[in-house]
């Protein structure tokens, strides 16, 4: 957890950072930057003062995250199921945890868009194409082969190699290097907790620890499938780096680009019309974490943008395409509609239109 937020530091401490935060609520959000920064100091020091001050430190992430849901990254989410885990039930819940994660990481990737287009981008060209499928059937093989004893030293040693064969390409290919330390913590905890066939438990924490890990054991392993129909994120998921996330851009004139700051004119696409600013690239940037796949994120994010550099934008969403075609569906929202979108109201314009609508029923 301290090496992803020491290689996101912008994201923890939001100070002179020009990528809008997305809070849960807008009164989240009230308060300077620095508040985040002294929440991310509270919530480090907890970290690092030991077992009995975790708790603090679940609590402050909490916070920092209803500030800005794009601090739930896939490794902050992973680690903090795994710390409530280690609190309370015991090993065997860590181990659900883990091996939820596989399953649905290499469930989100059987898809034609990572097929196409993501395995490419993470190898660089330096892996046939058709090598796609050894990712999500590895990782679905590996979860299904930790369950069993008999099977389980070989999976081990089989996630080690996974872990050290993505941590490689993404080394040369030098991408999201947020996430490099987390392949590395990955190949660790399959070792500390499948090394042994022990099933001891830390302790026997009563009727209360077992409703803990039976809840833990669902959010991390049953509500998954929600995502799939989108009712349930992405990033809780499995789903980064696998090409089944929305994307975002927000369309914007030339005139706009010649006063756009430096670090949003450069994720600016600007080769050719319609101009726009790429949501994800400029997260990568400046945050160096990509942008949280997710409505409700996008329209916070875009409103704020077009309420500070281009109030007569559009925000385009692309949903998660489908797994067989990557065909996307595409929903437009003009800036003069997205702050009202925000917030979950609707805009007088579109208020408008449901009222004429309405009429037309009507007569």
């Amino acid at each position: 957890m301290l090496a992803g937020i020491a290689l996101s530091p912008k994201l923890w401490f939001p100070l002179h950072r020009l990528y809008p935060t997305a809070p849960a609520a807008n009164w989240l959000a009230i308060g300077p930057q620095w508040i985040d920064a002294l929440l991310s100091i509270v919530m480090i020091a907890a970290l690092l003062a030991g077992e009995r001050f975790w708790r603090v430190a679940l609590v402050v992430l909490a916070v920092l995250v209803l500030r800005d849901q794009s601090r739930l990254q896939p490794w902050a989410w992973e680690y903090a199921l795994l710390l409530i885990g280690v609190m309370s039930p015991g090993i065997r819940t860590c181990r659900s945890i883990l091996i939820a994660l596989y399953l649905w990481s290499g469930i989100q990737k059987l898809n034609v868009t990572f097929a196409t287009q993501t395995w490419a981008d993470v190898t660089s060209g330096h892996l046939p194409a058709s090598t796609w499928i050894l990712i999500p059937l590895g990782e679905m093989a590996i979860a299904l082969a930790l369950i069993w004893p008999r099977t389980r030293r070989m999976a081990m040693f089989a996630a080690i190699a996974l872990h050290l064969s993505i941590l490689i390409a993404l080394v040369a290919s030098h991408e999201n290097s947020v996430v490099w330390p987390w392949n590395v913590v990955m190949a660790a905890l399959v070792f500390v907790l499948f090394r042994s066939d022990s099933r001891q438990q830390t302790a026997d924490s009563g009727s209360g620890g077992r409703t803990m890990e039976f809840a833990l054991v669902a959010i991390a392993g049953v509500l998954p499938i929600l995502s799939l129909f989108n009712c349930w994120d992405a990033y809780l998921s499995g789903a980064l780096y696998s090409g089944n996330t929305e994307q975002a851009v927000l369309i914007v004139s030339p005139g706009v680009v010649r006063h756009l700051p430096d670090v949003i004119a450069r994720n600016t696409w600007q080769e050719s019309a319609p101009l726009f600013i790429d949501l994800n690239r400029w997260s990568f940037d400046e945050l160096n974490v990509p942008a949280y796949p997710a409505d409700r994120v996008f329209k916070a994010v875009g409103a704020e943008v077009c309420a500070t550099y281009a109030d007569n934008g559009t925000l385009q969403i692309l949903g998660r395409p489908n797994a067989v075609d990557g065909a996307r569906t595409s929903t437009t929202i003009p800036c003069t509609e997205l702050a009202y979108e925000a917030r979950g109201l609707a805009s007088p314009a579109l208020r408008n239109r449901h009222l004429a609508s309405a009429a037309e029923r009507f007569r």
